[in-house]
């Protein structure tokens, strides 16, 4: 009986898993494309583009176990371009151009982002609400001036991030604007053309941003000087486990690790300020 069971439960995994990679490819067109990429997204499983995808409206990707992949490139109308709320959801290889959020997570759970160049007039990137993502190879492109962040985390538990650039964001990130960010864990960031802050931790009112490592840090300021490479703010929330290895700075007003309020455990190693 066990034996059934088992093959049972293995010729079960076995559709699953060839349900889920059934791939359905888009031609875009370069007119409208998003009611086609939508309802792709909506039937789930793994989604192809191809060309210059024309986008007017923000693409939800709700269903779980859903990949959105390159080589094409998707230019967007729309506030955030991509909304992520589904589970086991991956974007890679693609190009995405926006004038406002590039992709906000909400409420989403265990989610990959693998070689995306994300060009956006707002921020690149928002985790809003939820859990667990791996992000690597991200290159974030952003307009000077606009007083947007490369990534915002604002409730989030669990993240990775390696091999990230920014560039012309006026700040690289800003962690903590909601009630509670943990686990976060940045690795390989390079972030050119700040104009305020490399990263900035600031819980709000009540918050707490815990268990931060951030290795291998390098942060330059733009044409106007940027204030500082990084800054922990406690002064409304907790910021709690902070580590801090090897990083370089250069091309800010203050050259240093500012530390202000409610700040605990904060281990730094092997930093280099240029000016």
């Amino acid at each position: 009986m066990r034996v059934i069971v088992t093959i049972l439960s293995l010729a079960i995994f076995l559709y699953t898993s060839a349900a889920v990679q059934a791939t359905q490819t888009i031609i875009c067109e370069g007119s409208d494309d998003g009611p086609a990429i939508q309802s792709a997204l909506d039937a789930g499983g793994k989604i192809e583009i191809a060309g210059t995808c024309i986008v007017f409206k923000t693409l939800f990707a709700e269903v779980e176990h859903t990949s959105l992949e390159g080589p094409g490139e998707i230019t967007s109308s729309a506030n955030p371009a991509i909304e992520i709320s589904g589970r086991n959801i991956t974007l890679e290889r693609f190009q995405l151009d926006g004038p406002g959020v590039g992709i906000e997570f909400v409420g989403s759970l265990r989610s990959f982002l693998r070689d995306l160049q994300i060009n956006s007039g707002g921020d690149g990137l928002r985790l809003t609400s939820g859990a667990g993502l791996w992000a690597s190879g991200l290159h974030f492109n952003g307009t000077p001036g606009n007083a947007t962040y490369a990534v915002k985390i604002f409730a989030w538990d669990t993240a990775f991030f390696s091999d990230i650039l920014s560039e012309e964001h006026d700040g690289g990130f800003r962690i903590g604007s909601g009630s509670a960010v943990g686990n976060l864990m940045l690795a390989g960031i390079f972030l050119d053309r700040l104009n305020t802050v490399g990263i900035l931790v600031e819980p709000s009112e009540g918050g707490i941003v815990t268990s931060l490592q951030v290795v291998n840090l390098w942060a330059h300021g733009g044409e106007d000087i940027a204030i500082v490479p990084m800054l922990l703010n406690g002064q409304e929330g907790i910021v709690s486990d902070i580590e801090i290895i090897n990083g370089r700075f250069a091309a800010f007003d203050r050259p240093f690790i500012w530390i202000a309020g409610l700040v605990q455990k904060v281990r730094l190693v092997n930093l280099i300020f240029d000016q």
